[in-house]
């Protein structure tokens, strides 16, 4: 399993919580959907700055390879 497909099910386990935070603001309704919210825009960045990351890693094996 090379770095690529790590990070990759990191990004997937992500949104996979994102989701569920997602579900507990909009479908259970709960009381304290702002920690929710919170959480939900944490995940967000993250898997924003993980998916950066990752962009910027495949890209820079690409310009190493051709060099």
């Amino acid at each position: 399993m090379n770095l690529s497909r790590i990070q990759l099910s990191i990004l997937f386990l992500q949104l996979s919580t994102l989701t569920l935070n997602l579900n507990a603001i909009f479908v259970k309704k709960t009381t304290d959907s702002t920690s929710h919210i919170i959480s939900a825009c944490i995940e967000v960045a993250i898997l924003i700055l993980s998916f950066k990351t990752w962009h910027d890693c495949n890209i820079k094996k690409k310009n190493s390879n051709h060099n």
